[in-house]
């Protein structure tokens, strides 16, 4: 009961920024409901979308290429075509996904301490720790510095990956891809335990689903088990066990290569780049919890629990993969709080609490009480993160508020186009049309956009006016385009004559926007 309870806490306390953030909001316009990562679930809600519009395989909404359409995500799958059943629209929806998955995580990262704390107490205190504690990025300048020349930036003030509240507060797929790979570990450790190959049978299966979700973490679960496996000096039938996980597994990561290997649209998206920052990061990141952590494995009574071992495995495995030359290196990181925090909240109880007590001025004084003191040093940043949301809301509105009339003519389009149908409009409305109303784009984000660079100059050199109606009329065709979007953002890059144009015909209209078919 108390995990529940908990979780629902820590729950309604990451509705509060959302709730405040509706009062930047001016009056002409309306709030999207995020305050970071909005490219990203924007793009999410693109995905359950096409799940609410009747669709099981998806495609690149982003983008205007051939593409295979043979995208498979169960996760966003079941969300979309939930909203779809209960007639929710996207936003809330992802909010509910977001709400339901963080308190299941929780929870489960509960049931999961088990296993490495016995007393109840203490594992209580690590849901409470891992919840809500963070590093010292508030220490880090305002504005903050990104990729200065040291590339040294603290992981709880961007990573998501890396904070359990910050996985809570804004990207319920890493909450699901973490309660997948908990129920991994657990069910891993037991079959090496017992023997048995049922827990590896289900293990496979939730390996499965957890590279059609989030493929990265699966080769951070293989790395972590076989050097577990090394580290204890495992028989040969915990590897052939082992081997048995993998072999199930793989064949969602074997989908997942034919796919963005053979799929141009995919394979372009595949190269994109998420670098792990300089290894100071990590220190500052984790804060104190890393610090704890880290004595721990100098005291003696690190070494008489033999289930702290798994727990260092995993911390040394995850910061040596997470540098390795591969493209997506900081995604491993998802999962290495928890760890971290068990380890650290073991020591402070186990060791740190009983070595002051030695002490005079301390003799008298409750552990809950340096508890709370603990916790109350690892919460700034958590404010300062939200905070920061909030400063940059004041300078970027667009980033996350669009027009009244935008939000009106993303109805129309929901209501009164084909999903298959291609847009072209300005950057910043080209990111929210696919999830709005589940049309593709010309261009809309940074890394699922095919050529995203050259597209915004394109975009930029279209709606400028100079071209004239026949470079225009082979524009268009060439990339597939059948609707023109011309709202404030774009005729703020500039106002070409579109209604003189034959090929064009005006179908919506309102105080700002103007949609124009394109027949070709």
């Amino acid at each position: 009961m108390f995990a529940i309870t908990w979780s629902i806490i820590i729950a309604i306390i990451t509705i509060i920024p959302y709730a405040l953030g509706r009062t930047y909001t001016p009056k002409d316009m309306v709030f999207t409901e995020f305050i970071a990562s909005n490219y990203d679930q924007e793009s999410y809600m693109a995905w359950m979308k096409q799940a609410s519009d009747g669709k099981i395989l998806f495609e690149d909404k982003y983008t205007t290429e051939n593409q295979s359409g043979m995208f498979f995500h169960p996760l966003f799958l079941f969300c979309g075509k939930l909203a779809g059943l209960l007639n929710m629209n996207m936003i809330n929806a992802y909010h509910g996904m977001r709400l339901l998955f963080g308190i299941l995580m929780l929870i489960f990262i509960y049931f999961f301490s088990a296993s490495f704390i016995k007393d109840i107490k203490i594992r209580k205190y690590f849901l409470i720790f891992v919840s809500i504690s963070a590093g010292w990025g508030f220490l880090a300048p305002n504005p903050v510095v990104w990729f200065n020349q040291y590339n040294i930036m603290s992981l709880d003030m961007w990573i998501t990956e890396a904070s359990t509240f910050l996985i809570f507060l804004t990207k319920p797929l890493f909450a699901f891809a973490l309660i997948l790979i908990l129920a991994i570990f657990l069910l891993m450790l037991e079959a090496f335990k017992t023997g048995k190959s049922k827990y590896v049978y289900f293990s496979g299966i939730l390996g499965v689903l957890l590279a059609l979700t989030h493929p990265y973490d699966v080769f951070s679960v293989y790395a972590v088990l076989f050097v577990f496996l090394i580290a204890k000096k495992a028989p040969l039938k915990e590897y052939l066990l082992f081997i048995l996980f993998a072999s199930i597994s793989i064949t969602g990561l074997i989908y997942q290569a034919l796919l963005f290997t053979h799929d141009p649209v995919f394979k372009e998206w595949s190269k994109t780049i998420t670098a792990t920052p300089n290894p100071l990061s990590f220190i500052i990141g984790y804060g104190f919890a890393g610090v704890f952590a880290l004595l721990y494995l100098f005291d003696k009574k690190w070494s008489k629990d033999k289930s702290n071992l798994f727990l260092l495995i995993w911390i040394v495995t995850i910061l040596a993969v997470s540098y390795f030359p591969v493209k997506f290196q900081r995604r491993m990181i998802l999962g290495l709080h928890i760890p971290i925090a068990l380890l650290a909240v073991k020591y402070f109880f186990e060791c740190f609490i009983p070595a002051l007590k030695k002490l005079r001025l301390f003799k008298t004084l409750k552990p809950d009480i340096l508890f709370v003191i603990l916790v109350i040093f690892t919460i700034p940043t958590n404010i300062r993160y939200i905070y920061d949301c909030y400063s940059d809301m004041k300078i970027n509105v667009y980033n996350y508020n669009i027009f009244k009339d935008d939000a009106e003519a993303f109805r129309w389009m929901d209501a009164n186009t084909d999903k298959k149908d291609a847009f072209i409009a300005s950057r910043i409305i080209g990111m929210y049309i696919p999830a709005w109303s589940g049309n593709k784009v010309y261009a809309g984000h940074y890394d699922q956009t095919v050529n995203y660079t050259s597209k915004i100059q394109d975009i930029k050199v279209f709606f400028e006016g100079k071209t004239n109606a026949k470079a225009i009329e082979a524009f268009l065709k060439s990339n597939r385009i059948s609707y023109i979007y011309s709202g404030t953002f774009e005729k703020i890059i500039g106002i070409p004559d579109f209604e003189k144009m034959s090929f064009l015909k005006k179908v919506y209209t309102n105080k700002t926007v103007d949609i124009y078919r394109v027949n070709l």
